[in-house]
């Protein structure tokens, strides 16, 4: 398994100070260090953005066809230790909310 992902955040997460504290809680000094190597802006075609009855944060839902698109952020070079912080941030609102943020899953992501 690979230690570097690509993600695509469409939330809370598009913040960077909220992104950062995320990353940081609870990294140790014997830790690799953050390393972003990319964020750009990014569209995610053919899924709908919804809001989470009695939640404040959003949820994505395939949409009908690739007119419907999301607007968020692609980040490069999460590492597995990230993506176990930001599953913890996420909670259990779904079975495995990092692969739902990973891109392999978002074939239609135009940067």
């Amino acid at each position: 398994m690979s230690d570097e992902f690509t993600c695509f955040f469409y939330g809370t997460l598009i913040f960077p100070q909220i992104l950062k504290r995320v990353l940081e809680n609870g990294r140790s000094n014997t830790e690799k260090p953050i390393n972003i190597k990319k964020r750009v802006s990014a569209v995610l075609k053919g899924y709908k953005r919804h809001k989470v009855i009695g939640a404040v944060y959003p949820a994505i839902l395939k949409g009908d066809d690739l007119k419907d698109e999301i607007n968020g952020i692609l980040l490069e070079g999460l590492s597995s230790q990230d993506i176990a912080r930001l599953d913890n941030f996420e909670g259990s609102v779904s079975v495995h909310r990092s692969n739902d943020l990973c891109l392999e899953r978002f074939p239609y992501l135009a940067t």
